[in-house]
């Protein structure tokens, strides 16, 4: 493993039925906990994590605006999250959602998450979504994460299932204070992603880091150097991620920057954790 910490900036709790498979062979190959459910306790997820030299993990919440687990899914979700960095606040921070179907409400619960809850910052899922980045429902999202001054990272791709990149560089432009981070999600293009960092400084790039090509390696070892890209394993096993990583030649500076440092900067994951907020009524955040 690594000589230096390292941190997952995109890690979600919940089970993920593409995932079960490999993560069932990355607890076999690694001796490591049972695969991850909605369920898994602070306890063995922090397990899992010493096993590779994980110091922390940046919770996501739920993906969908609406799900099957609970009436209230966003609502339920934050408290999850909580519930982990209450455990171990030192190794878990959180990333709130938004629901653009319930703009007042949501944003009311992202203030309160972010300014009581130790949240980071948003996340906000695009898979099979039909609000667009762009739409007029997202805009309350980037202006409120202006006044927090929190990031908004946003899940993009060329897949056409999730959004394109391209979708990032209209917000920047009208919102040039927000701090926007694209999870990149399926194969990584190096041209695509480049364009993307050099038109705007406020964008980076969250990368699960399987794909090892030449290509995308030479574009790791200017961007991550540059701050610019991070490393967020997005529902891949973290063994296939790392063995991936130090398989790849990548020098021991790119690799510190991209597995650490970055998002340390861009999370503000070295500042000290506020104490979760427990006693005041949650906010319930409409499901439609």
């Amino acid at each position: 493993m690594a000589n230096f910490p390292i941190i997952d900036c995109l890690y979600s709790p919940e089970a993920r039925a593409g995932d079960k498979a490999r993560l069932s062979i990355e607890a076999s190959e690694q001796r490591a906990a049972p695969s991850v459910e909605c369920s898994e306790t602070p306890a063995s997820l922090l397990e899992r994590m010493d096993g590779f030299g994980m110091t922390q993990v940046l919770l996501s919440p739920c993906r969908k605006w609406t799900c099957e687990r609970h009436w209230m899914c966003g609502e339920i979700q934050t408290d999850e999250i909580v519930n982990y960095i209450a455990a171990a606040p030192h190794r878990f921070a959180g990333l709130a959602g938004y629901n653009p179907y319930a703009i007042s409400e949501s944003l009311l619960q992202l203030s309160a998450s972010v300014r009581m809850q130790d949240m980071r910052g948003v996340y906000v899922p695009t898979e099979n979504s039909t609000v667009a980045l762009g739409h007029a429902r997202m805009y309350p999202l980037y202006a409120r994460c202006v006044e927090l001054n929190v990031p908004v990272m946003t899940q993009v791709g060329l897949s056409g299932q999730v959004a394109h990149p391209s979708e990032l560089e209209q917000i920047a432009a009208d919102f040039p204070e927000v701090t926007l981070v694209a999870a990149w999600s399926g194969a990584m293009d190096a041209g695509v992603a480049t364009r993307l960092c050099e038109q705007r400084d406020q964008v980076y790039v969250a990368f699960n880091g399987l794909d090892a090509s030449e290509s995308v390696c030479d574009w790791l070892d200017l961007w991550a150097g540059m701050g610019r890209c991070m490393w967020g394993s997005n529902g891949r096993p973290w063994h296939d991620v790392l063995t991936s990583l130090h398989t790849a030649g990548l020098n021991e500076t790119t690799l510190q920057k991209f597995l650490h440092d970055n998002a340390v900067r861009v999370f503000r994951l070295d500042r000290a954790s506020a104490q979760p907020w427990r006693d005041a009524n949650p906010i319930a955040v409409a499901e439609r």
